[in-house]
């Protein structure tokens, strides 16, 4: 009898077994008590299951990687990880709105010679041309070129821009990758995918730039956020990790500023021991 009785896998079983114990005994002892403590014990038991599922959600809201264990996992490999909360997705995603607005906002304040620069227009302009040109904000030379779209639709095409350069990555590399992990024990490191096939682990962030422009200290972040998680592997996990970079950018990027947006990143990831591959790509090349 005792050999078929399952084992204990995870926390979620010691949960229930414990709460089923204490009320089953609470049960049985209560009439053998006295009269007085019957009326103390009645409410323990009525306030006891309050209690303890009160503290179980607010485990599964605010920590719930802590109630899983490895065999929980399709791929052990992925108990280091588990689904971030809905707080830590949306903090994430404030911040890499507020990225892209401070983006735009450089955009519109630089000079016009070094947008003309960075857009690709030939340096043999006239002179009467490049004192036109001089005279005009970039907001206002270039309207055609450069729209500054609203943070809710920043923050909306950044969650779709994401599931669809995951997608494509999927088929591409033929692996199936876990959306918006975080690491247990640090639950605020949130990446937009993870590797779910055993083997080497692949860790994926996207970003939507709509101008295809990226202040290096942002670039910078992204890599320090991927150290972190390197810094806690294993000598034989690190040997094989990579991180992918996506950049989804507007259909209005040249190739000078996606080449340059490229060479920016690799100059940042040289600062780091972990291989890592760069993306950039057009958003409407990204619609189905």
């Amino acid at each position: 009898m005792i050999e078929k009785m399952p084992h204990i896998k995870n926390p979620l079983t010691v949960v229930a077994i414990f709460a089923a114990l204490a009320e089953v005994s609470g049960t049985v002892v209560l009439p053998i008590l006295e009269r007085d403590v019957q009326f103390v014990y009645l409410w323990f038991l009525m306030l006891f299951p309050v209690l303890l599922i009160s503290l179980f959600f607010a485990t599964l809201n605010w920590n719930h990687t802590v109630l899983y264990a490895p065999s929980d996992f399709q791929n052990e490999d992925n108990f280091m990880f588990a689904k971030a909360s809905a707080s830590a997705i949306l903090r994430k995603g404030d911040l890499e709105v507020q990225e892209q607005s401070v983006q735009l906002d450089d955009l519109e304040t630089e000079t016009p010679e070094a947008a003309i620069e960075d857009a690709g227009v030939p340096a043999e302009l006239d002179a009467k041309q490049q004192d036109s040109t001089a005279q005009t904000p970039l907001a206002k030379e270039l309207p055609k070129h450069i729209e500054r779209p609203s943070s809710d639709v920043m923050r909306l095409r950044s969650r779709v821009a994401t599931d669809l350069a995951l997608g494509r990555l999927e088929r591409e590399h033929g692996t199936f990758f876990l959306r918006d992990m975080a690491v247990p024990q640090r639950p605020d490191l949130v990446f937009d995918g993870i590797s779910a096939k055993p083997g080497p682990l692949t860790v994926v962030e996207v970003k939507y730039n709509h101008s295809g422009r990226s202040p290096s200290m942002f670039i910078a972040n992204t890599f320090s956020r991927v150290q972190q998680l390197y810094d806690t592997l294993s000598p034989t996990e690190k040997s094989s990790f990579k991180f992918v970079m996506v950049y989804v950018t507007g259909d209005q990027i040249t190739e000078m500023a996606r080449t340059k947006l490229i060479e920016v990143t690799q100059v940042i990831s040289l600062q780091h021991r972990f291989e890592t591959e760069i993306h950039v790509q057009k958003w409407s090349d990204l619609l189905p």
